[in-house]
């Protein structure tokens, strides 16, 4: 019985190394994204980083206490590494990114919990609003459209109309579960970048409405229009 438990417990051990390892590697290539970016914006053109970036940012000892507290806190990885360095234009300006071992401040740490906590409250308001828009000029539309024109019409003239104050998000929330697959479609896009904007606050606040499979699909989209 105590080989057993001993088994397992190692068995854990190196699961909880290899998801270590993982995420450190991520937070490893989301840094060097980040950092290509912020160096861009600074010069104006589209710069790529030689290899003393990867060099200096490589240090396996250090991307493992990150990850292990990354989740420990159970953080998102992208949208850490995205407060980071908004947090570093107003610590280190003339610089205008962290360093590596800059990113276990905890004051870096607390930027990304205070976040949060706006991001859900204007994600909250983002929604309120988005449905009262939608609800009344669904209304308006209903009792003013054509006679002959059908529900699903009527929903996808709303939808499609761009001087409603409806965000994106929502107007291709409503698209999918209406079955509206090309108005979907057009929104899926600018959808993609709102929702990965604030994406924990999105997940949690708007589950009801998100569909099913789009928190990966936005993600690709997301990585796609970054490259």
């Amino acid at each position: 019985m105590a080989d057993d438990a001993r088994r397992a417990k190692l068995k854990r051990n190196r699961y909880r190394r290899l998801v270590r390892e993982e995420m450190g590697e991520r937070l490893r290539e989301l840094y060097g994204v980040e950092r290509r970016w912020a160096v861009s914006r600074r010069r104006g053109f589209c710069h790529y980083c030689d290899a003393s970036v990867f060099h200096e940012s490589s240090e396996f000892n250090l991307w493992m206490r990150l990850a292990k507290r990354v989740l420990e806190l159970l953080l998102d990885p992208g949208l850490f590494m995205q407060r980071a360095f908004a947090y570093s234009l107003q610590a280190w300006p003339a610089r205008g990114y962290p360093l590596p071992d800059d990113l276990m401040r905890p004051a870096i740490f607390d930027a990304y919990l205070e976040g949060q906590r706006n991001d859900a409250a204007a994600v909250r308001f983002t929604l309120r609003s988005d449905s009262a828009a939608f609800q009344i000029n669904m209304r308006i539309e209903t009792q003013t459209a054509e006679p002959d024109w059908t529900a699903e019409e009527v929903l996808g003239y709303v939808l499609c109309h761009s001087g409603l104050g409806i965000s994106s998000l929502y107007r291709y929330c409503v698209a999918v579960e209406a079955g509206l697959t090309r108005v979907a479609e057009q929104y899926f896009c600018r959808a993609a970048v709102q929702y990965m904007s604030r994406r924990m606050a999105y997940a949690e606040q708007w589950r009801a409405l998100l569909p099913e499979d789009f928190d990966g699909r936005a993600r690709i989209r997301y990585r796609q229009l970054r490259k």
